[in-house]
């Protein structure tokens, strides 16, 4: 048995669990992000307040610019146990005022009383810095410096580390727990499934009664409704073949025990004569097997369980021509006059089987020639009525009773009296096939000069694209 392609279970779980760890990657990258940059913004804040600190040390004395700075603040500045600072200020010209010469540069150099940050490396080592353009003296607009302070970034980086490990712990122990929820929550919708299983797997290959749908979800109710609506069908098809073997098996049984009755006459006859009689009978009874046997053979592909077959678009009028064609023969050696009747000038479209449709016309054929004296008529009719092609076969025999026409359909059911060795299964064919067609079969008697009219109405073809 072919394994399945995939596990229900396992595509519901990647499809849950799939976008929550995106979400969850999205989330904890976004909430690093923003840590980081708060972080960073704390930094530069105070990195600048110490820049602006330094800056007020800056003065011009007698037309100089001195940066007066006491051995205090030059320990403040590395006092960190973490980050090295370095200062560097700058006449416009780009003269050392003081400081540590070598320092990044600015690309766009800031306006009087400005700041901005960037990033570089001093010596290799990577740096944040912060430059400002000030005026030491106001009175003195043109005689202004460059302020830069630089900080290493090992605070910056070990904080960005807590954060992300402060992140990584509790997301994972989210995404854990919501895996097992996720999980549970995947096994627990799908027990109904599971139920189901059980259930039609504890079930014998004769338990065909519907599943009660009462405890079923919603979402699987059209299931199984359909998956009852096969079981009856497969009910139905069982009662159907257990029904067909059984008449078949009766009908069978008394013409094969004539022949074996008459097989023994035929052995134990001397009399040439005599035997050519017994040979006769035994010709006839096998005549009328084969028929039996044929027309079950018929009425077996007839069945609902057989009714998926081929359908095409076929021409109704040529399929009527050449059936008609095909039972004149027989016709003539029973001193009939077989003909076909139409006023349809162009091709009689129908949507159905060529095969089946053919065994329908020759039992009504057959019927009508079996049924009806030497030197009487068979007439086969095509007309059209409105949307339907109209089908009859009448006979000038000797008819049948009113209160029968329902019965003759049955299978195996001939008329008391007519003693003309039928099966009766011809009309039965007749109405299964003609269902299948979405036809329609009507038997008219026509007591003006006796004989039956057998009349099928079949819908003309519509495209079944």
């Amino acid at each position: 048995m072919a394994q399945p392609q995939f596990s229900l279970r396992k595509r519901l779980l990647l499809w849950l669990v799939l976008p929550l760890l995106i979400i969850w990657l999205l989330s904890a990258w976004w909430a690093y992000q923003i840590s980081v940059q708060f972080t960073n913004d704390a930094y530069d804040r105070s990195l600048l307040n110490t820049a602006m600190t330094l800056s007020k040390q800056i003065i011009v004395s007698h037309g100089i610019i001195i940066a007066h700075l006491p051995k205090m603040a030059l320990d403040v500045l590395n006092e960190d146990q973490y980050d090295r600072m370095y200062y560097m200020i700058n006449r416009p010209n780009g003269d050392l005022v003081a400081g540590y010469a070598g320092l990044p540069l600015p690309t766009i150099l800031p306006g009087p009383n400005h700041h901005i940050f960037f990033n570089g490396q001093y010596n290799g080592i990577p740096v944040r810095v912060v430059a400002m353009t000030v005026i030491p003296n106001r009175y003195h607009p043109k005689r202004k410096v460059m302020v830069e302070l630089a900080e290493t970034l090992v605070k910056r980086q070990l904080m960005g580390r807590e954060i992300l490990s402060g992140l990584i712990v509790p997301r994972l122990a989210s995404i854990a727990l919501t895996l097992l929820l996720v999980w549970y929550a995947v096994s627990r919708g799908l027990k109904p499934l599971w139920r189901l299983q059980k259930e039609v797997a504890s079930r014998g290959p004769q338990d065909l009664e519907p599943i009660n749908i009462l405890d079923t979800p919603n979402e699987l109710v059209s299931l199984v409704e359909e998956f009852n609506r096969l079981l009856i069908e497969i009910r139905q098809v069982l009662a159907a073949r257990q029904r067909f073997i059984a008449d078949a098996a009766h009908q069978l049984r008394t013409p094969l025990a004539g022949l074996k009755t008459q097989t023994e006459l035929a052995l134990r006859e001397t009399d040439p004569h005599e035997l050519r009689q017994v040979l006769l009978l035994l010709h006839h009874s096998g005549e009328r097997s084969v028929h039996l046997v044929n027309q079950l053979l018929s009425l077996a592909r007839a069945e609902p369980h057989e009714r998926k077959v081929s359908f095409a678009k076929l021409d109704l009028l040529l399929i009527l021509r050449e059936i008609t064609g095909e039972w004149v023969p027989k016709a003539l050696d029973n001193e009939l006059d077989l003909g076909f009747e139409t006023k349809i000038d162009g091709p009689a479209y129908v949507w159905g089987n060529e095969v089946l449709l053919r065994e329908m016309v020759s039992n009504l054929i057959d019927n009508a020639i079996r049924y009806t004296q030497g030197g009487g008529n068979v007439t086969v009719h095509l007309d059209r009525q409105e949307t339907n092609w109209l089908v009859q076969v009448e006979d000038n025999g000797p008819g049948i009773p009113r209160e029968e026409h329902r019965r003759v359909f049955d299978r195996f059911y001939s008329i008391l009296g007519s003693n003309r060795g039928g099966s009766g299964l011809g009309l039965a064919i007749v109405q299964e096939i003609v269902q299948m067609h979405h036809a329609q079969v009507m038997l008219e008697s026509l007591p003006e000069f006796y004989g039956t009219r057998v009349k099928i109405l079949i819908p003309c073809y519509a495209s079944h694209d």
